[in-house]
């Protein structure tokens, strides 16, 4: 499988329970089994990404350390924690990483929005993480920015905060630190706040005192803790004042909890029609730096950004789908598929120092590991057919700077032939001979030495040695075709014959957890087959996605969200679902390229596009029109420098699978097209029904009354009014 599958996460697994046992507010990863799903956030090249749960829950720091910021509405009825309301919806801004929240309250909605800055010289961080709440609703109302010892998929562990004065802004600006690293920055002080210590959720300090007050505005917190509110917690918490300088001065001394499970609430008043923004710094490396902290210089708007993130996108292959769901699925796919290089940038994590240095490929949140040899090769594969080989550029050079210098990607097939697969895709696609030429002679060594493992049977046919060692094989083919070397593309092609075959195999989608990555692997060689099976799989990865589009590593059947493993927004399950729709497009084939290799039963009827997609006989662009049952082929195959002479084999299997030309540009009116039956994914198999007959995530309690979909090709239906 492309990519190293994660393995089950049992750590914390009774920390979670005890929390769970003491009525704690829990994100759904943690409330629930089966639940594991977040969506990263940030910049382009910057460094670790943030995560955003599907009720707003943000984390900052590793989805296995480090604390998280929780938001909780106090309305005229009564407060309202998110994570446990049925009332929130979730949407990406423009397709973009910028994910807006809404809770309903009484009169309206609160609505949270998230998204990623690069921060301005000066600001004394590498980029913010803006928070915004905003009233939409026609009363006040009370919000609540929680720090919480958690994060989307564990407990963890937080043990201290303490609060100063940040310089810029409205000049009462405060920052919050978090076991000795800024964590929060807040345009003010809050009016009231309420900390919960020794395993008690401050969630039953602020609904008590607003419960003994009276109204949510009219000193709902009641009276500061004797010891002006930094002694031990009476009940679940202690409640004080921070408005003045008395309060500012008792909170400045710190809180503290040696339990590790220290929760803070900071509330702030929210006239209705305003909004409240906080920010999240990143990048505060070393520990002196966060002396420079200070307010944002500028904010940019959350829409400029994802304005932002859609020009990026519009740079590369264009793809134009006749189904709206799929249509939106991918073009959030690509921008996400964007956050996946991160830079240089040393983060730090309180105790532990720079978490990693150096351009990397990363498959989750970025605080672990660079990426593995086999995600990279899916990674920086997608980036380079969508388009944007420079993406990725800058980490395939410094895997090859370090496999020049000596640090080799492995000792073992798997490693090696996905590395290969990395910078042979990226040289055949782009000419660009820097990844590949500096350990050429490498590669062929190892080549050769598979070679002779082959001849004497220690490659046995569908293992992952054996598949990465063939794939490898044609990659660097390909490669040295583009560096213009036929006689050794030839040469490495004979060998890459001499190896195992692959052996087809479909994921059970009968089990109990799913691997989305092996869906996405597999239905992409199906596509390669032509086979119509292919279409299960895309459509079980339709229903596998989250209402914003982030895919779990492993798929729960039971719940339709992620399993208790892996990643909650999976970066290499992302980059092979738009892997599968360029492939559904368009697929490279031996000797060819197949265009259409198996048409979806709803686009019969229906036009569509594919515009400057690279191949390694270089751009490639089409269209599809209807005349009746007839569809018209206009194509376009601009060879690019580095392309080979050879002539390329044009064909449509999904439409006409006798009909091919080795023309490089032309248009065809093909032979009909009888109306195809539903694809497969749209009826009922062994494993359910995994047609898209309901938005992705699956069937949810709490997404049940969520309006329907949009018209989409996936489910059954008649054809459009523009079918004949």
């Amino acid at each position: 499988m492309p990519g190293d599958e994660p393995a089950p996460d049992r750590r914390g697994a009774a920390a979670i329970a005890a929390l769970r046992g003491r009525d704690w507010v829990l994100p759904p990863g943690l409330a629930r089994p089966g639940r594991r799903s977040w969506l990263r956030i940030g910049t382009l090249d910057g460094g670790p990404r943030t995560l955003v749960d599907p009720r707003g829950l943000i984390c900052p720091c590793s989805h296995a350390h480090g604390a998280s910021l929780d938001w909780w509405i106090g309305a005229q009825d009564r407060w309202h924690a998110p994570a446990r309301e049925a009332g929130v919806r979730q949407r990406r801004v423009g397709d973009a990483p910028v994910v807006e929240t809404r809770l309903r309250i009484p009169g309206g909605d609160a609505v949270q929005r998230v998204w990623a800055i690069r921060a301005a010289p000066g600001d004394g961080a590498d980029e913010h993480v803006i928070v915004e709440v905003a009233n939409e609703t026609r009363v006040p109302f009370a919000l609540a920015l929680v720090l919480r010892p958690l994060t989307p998929a564990r407990v963890a562990r937080s043990t201290d905060v303490h609060v100063t004065a940040l310089p810029g802004g409205s000049g009462s600006a405060r920052r919050l630190d978090h076991c000795s690293e800024p964590f929060l920055l807040l345009p003010r002080p809050p009016g009231r706040w309420a900390v919960g210590r020794g395993g008690d959720d401050v969630f039953a300090a602020v609904t008590e005192g607003r419960a003994e007050i009276g109204e949510p505005l009219e000193g709902w917190l009641g009276e500061p803790a004797g010891d002006g509110g930094l002694g031990e917690p009476a009940g679940d918490g202690a409640v004080g004042e921070l408005g003045g300088p008395a309060g500012d001065a008792r909170f400045a001394g710190g809180l503290s909890d040696g339990t590790g499970l220290l929760t803070l609430a900071l509330i702030f008043p929210v006239p209705h029609g305003t909004t409240l923004r906080a920010v999240l710094p990143r990048g505060v490396w070393p520990p002196e730096r966060a002396e420079d902290l200070s307010w944002p210089t500028v904010v940019p708007d959350h829409q400029v950004v994802a304005s932002g993130w859609t020009a990026q996108a519009q740079r590369g292959a264009r793809l134009d789908v006749p189904d709206p769901l799929l249509a939106e699925a991918l073009a959030a796919a690509r921008r996400s598929l964007l956050l996946a290089p991160q830079s240089g940038a040393a983060l730090g994590r309180a105790g532990r120092g720079p978490v990693h240095a150096g351009d990397a490929l990363h498959a989750g949140d970025g605080w672990g590991p660079p990426a593995s040899p086999p995600e990279v090769a899916v990674l920086a594969g997608a980036l380079a057919r969508a388009g944007r080989a420079d993406a990725a550029e800058r980490s395939l050079l410094a895997v090859a700077d370090r496999w020049y210098h000596g640090e080799e990607p492995g000792r073992d097939p798997t490693s090696v032939g996905a590395t290969l697969v990395a910078l042979g895709t990226h040289t055949a696609l782009t000419g660009d001979g820097r990844v590949l030429e500096p350990v050429l002679d490498r590669a062929v060594a190892w080549l050769r030495r598979w070679d002779r493992a082959a001849r004497r049977g220690r490659f046995p046919a569908g293992t992952s040695p054996a598949r990465w060692a063939r794939d490898a094989a044609v990659a660097v083919a390909a490669a040295l075709a583009a560096l213009g070397q036929p006689d050794g593309a030839a040469g490495v092609r004979a060998l890459a014959a001499r190896l195992p075959p692959v052996v087809e195999s479909v994921p059970d989608l009968d089990a109990p957890g799913v691997a989305l990555r092996a869906v996405g692997a597999a239905a992409r060689r199906l596509l390669a087959r032509g086979d119509p099976r292919a279409l299960d799989l895309i459509a079980l990865m339709l229903r596998g996605a989250s209402p914003v589009w982030a895919w779990p590593s492993v798929l729960d059947r039971s719940t339709g969200s992620g399993a208790d493993e892996g990643e909650g927004d999976d970066a290499v399950v992302g980059a092979l679902f738009v892997d599968v729709v360029r492939d559904l497009l368009a697929v490279e084939v031996d000797g060819g390229i197949d265009l259409v290799p198996v048409l979806p039963a709803g686009w019969w009827g229906q036009g569509w596009e594919l515009h400057e997609a690279p191949t390694t006989a270089g751009s490639l662009s089409y269209a599809v029109r209807w005349h009746g049952e007839r569809p018209a082929l206009l194509w376009d195959l601009e060879p690019a420098p580095w392309s080979p002479p050879d002539p390329v084999v044009l064909r449509v299997p999904g439409l006409d699978a006798g009909w091919s030309t080795t023309d490089r540009r032309g248009e065809v009116l093909l032979a009909p097209v009888p109306v195809p039956s539903p694809p497969a994914g749209e009826v009922e198999t062994g494993a359910a029904a995994v047609g898209a007959d309901a938005r992705p995530g699956g069937p949810r309690p709490e997404d049940r009354a969520r309006s329907e979909a949009p018209r989409s090709v996936w489910r059954p239906q008649p054809p459009g009014r523009t079918a004949p």
